[in-house]
């Protein structure tokens, strides 16, 4: 066998895969004729025939976001890897999928290469090892009871933990500070009596979010500790392995085949959520960074997306927000506002699952309200009709000005004659006329 630092051995690679196949097991492609295939990848275009993927050549195009290649560079553009610096992972990933083996690789490829399988073993080990602790913990279940409604099913689906300090002795040191469970010069574990959340993607743990219980201890600077504490990555610690990286979401094999997204705040959101049956990312935040955009929306796609946050402030913004960018991108999104907060100032997912049934969430999938729609009526003053002319038509304007100047102007003039007119209490008769104004 060619080896795999040669040219030989990478074509060997790309010819042992379909990439049809390759890219179909995350996009839903559709066959257009025998060697056209059509989907689309982040952005949704009028056809929603943007990403075309050509069998004879095997190779792909995404025309709406200017990226294309062979399989190796589908691999990088999925993943978020470098073509360059990455390829080893990117070769790997590759060589896995075509079921061949690796052999006559650089030392540093090599190295690289291990690392990952070690990461990956280590931090499957400390799951297993976190949940063992969970079920063996009775007050640590009823925690999870307390806090969040999940019971023994919820925890063994979704293999959440305890961990308590003492529990990865026996691991070496190393293996712990590359896999982010530890810091390089402490003796101590990264997680100390918290419950455990990991990151489950195909079965591997690739990040862990824990949860400040009553015995969590303060930091070593002595300030309390956080309701949640991150794995370390190698983006904010460069003593953690390249592998270990905060670029996934929870919940993402959810969604892989559905035909829309559910989008909640909180990890226990998307837990209660998956639990009764829908397809649901966490966004574990009201702010999504621009430069992390591009990976929701890559994972997400083309379907349609509904955002639900928790009804407090920084919820409601945080979603208006998120909605913004992934209307913008092409998506077709919806808001939904939960009810019967019960006077609880952070009612989120979870605590309406408690309470209400499938069906009545159902309702409220139903009714969500588009995101122009539902900027209209959070600026539309209640008591709009009772004010001067003059004084909607300032308000009108300003609407107009700072909320709708990215919407696309095909769909602007039609949402502005109707809908926006209508909400300003502008009768039909002088609607074509100030709009005209405007």
């Amino acid at each position: 066998m060619p080896s795999p630092g040669s040219m030989d051995f990478k074509e060997l690679v790309k010819s042992s895969i379909d990439i049809v196949d390759y890219i179909g097991k995350d996009v839903s492609l559709h066959k257009k004729n025998y060697d056209d295939y059509r989907g689309t990848v982040g952005t949704q275009g009028k056809t929603g025939e943007s990403l075309i993927v050509t069998p004879s050549t095997q190779l792909w195009n995404d025309t709406k976001n200017g990226h294309g290649g062979d399989v190796f560079k589908w691999i990088a553009y999925r993943e978020g890897l470098d073509n360059d610096r990455d390829f080893p992972e990117i070769l790997r990933i590759a060589t896995d999928f075509a079921g061949l083996e690796m052999e006559g690789l650089t030392d540093e490829d090599r190295a690289f290469i291990e690392e990952g399988k070690d990461v990956t073993a280590t931090l499957y080990e400390v799951t297993e090892i976190y949940h063992q602790n969970l079920l063996r913990n009775p007050e640590a279940i009823q925690q999870v009871k307390d806090d969040w409604n999940f019971g023994l099913d919820e925890i063994k689906a979704f293999k959440m933990g305890y961990a308590t300090g003492e529990d990865l002795k026996h691991i070496e040191n190393k293996k712990l500070v590359k896999a982010g469970l530890k810091y390089k010069n402490s003796n101590k574990e990264l997680f100390v009596n918290r419950i455990m959340y990991p990151y489950l993607i195909r079965d591997n743990t690739v990040y862990f979010i824990g949860k400040k219980t009553p015995l969590t201890p303060t930091e070593n600077d002595g300030r309390a500790a956080g309701k949640y504490k991150k794995l370390l990555t190698h983006d904010n610690n460069p003593d953690v392995s390249k592998h270990v990286n905060n670029k996934f979401l929870f919940g993402e094999d959810t969604i892989r085949k559905a035909e829309y997204v559910l989008i909640a705040e909180g990890i226990s959101d998307a837990v209660s959520a998956i639990s009764k049956g829908y397809p649901t990312v966490s966004a574990v935040t009201t702010h999504i960074k621009g430069s992390e955009i591009d990976r929701v929306s890559k994972i997400i796609g083309e379907r349609p997306v509904k955002i639900c946050l928790d009804i407090d402030n920084g919820g409601m913004k945080g979603a208006r927000e998120m909605a913004e960018k992934l209307t913008l991108r092409g998506n077709e999104v919806s808001i939904i506002t939960l009810t019967d907060s019960e006077g609880k100032q952070d009612f989120d997912l979870n605590d309406y699952f408690r309470t209400h049934t499938k069906e009545d969430f159902d309702e409220l999938l139903e009714n969500a309200v588009g995101y122009w729609n539902y900027i209209l009526n959070a600026e539309t003053p209640k008591e709009c009709k009772n004010l001067p002319i003059l004084t909607r038509l300032n308000k009108l304007k300003k609407f107009i000005s700072n909320d709708l100047h990215q919407m696309p102007e095909d769909l602007w003039r039609a949402f502005a004659e109707n809908d926006v007119l209508f909400c300003f209490r502008i009768k039909q008769e002088g609607r074509q006329s100030c709009y005209r104004r405007l």
